[in-house]
């Protein structure tokens, strides 16, 4: 797997799509939750249909760890297709650990509908996610409003919460001369 997943850097899109569609197949038979995850970890860095349909299927899967990986894997791809699939992670697991990891992936959103979630995590008792959606929340609008959960709450109320820019400095300063 490891092997194969070298050789992609310099495959086409056919190629990966091809590789994408053979580890589909064989994670559906998979038996062995660490070669889940390691399936999983591969994908993550492909752009393909089937990568992206396991990753999906995946957040389904009876392991927490294998749900988290893919938690993990869509936070590495952001994009409102990974926004509204972690969202929909954060509110509707029931694993304490894949929320906390659904939230954490949150961070590197840069749409409003990851405010939305976040905020909704804010109203869990658990001050672990409390923390964990207020550091995300830090990363999606670049605010910083400290520890104040009650803060966070109305700014993810806003109806158009303000946004960090992802313009990386290079491009700033490209435009800028």
């Amino acid at each position: 797997m490891q092997a194969g997943a070298k050789k992609l850097a310099k495959a086409s899109p056919q190629e990966k799509e091809a590789f994408a569609a053979e580890m589909a197949k064989q994670i559906q038979n998979e038996t062995d939750c660490n070669v889940r995850m390691a399936i999983i970890a591969t994908l993550a860095k492909l752009d393909t249909s089937s990568a992206n349909a396991v990753l999906y299927a995946g957040l389904k899967d009876p392991e927490t760890d294998v749900r988290v990986a893919c938690c993990e894997a869509w936070g590495k791809r952001p994009s409102p297709e990974a926004t509204r699939i972690l969202a929909e992670t954060l509110s509707g697991d029931t694993d304490h650990d894949v929320r906390l990891a659904a939230a954490k992936a949150l961070a590197t959103a840069g749409d409003k509908e990851a405010v939305t979630a976040l905020g909704t995590a804010l109203e869990d008792s658990d001050p672990a996610m409390q923390f964990v959606a207020v550091t995300s929340l830090k990363d999606v609008t670049g605010k910083n409003l400290g520890s104040d959960v009650n803060a966070w709450r109305e700014l993810a109320k806003q109806p158009d919460p303000p946004l960090r820019d992802r313009t990386s400095l290079a491009s700033r300063l490209r435009e800028m001369f």
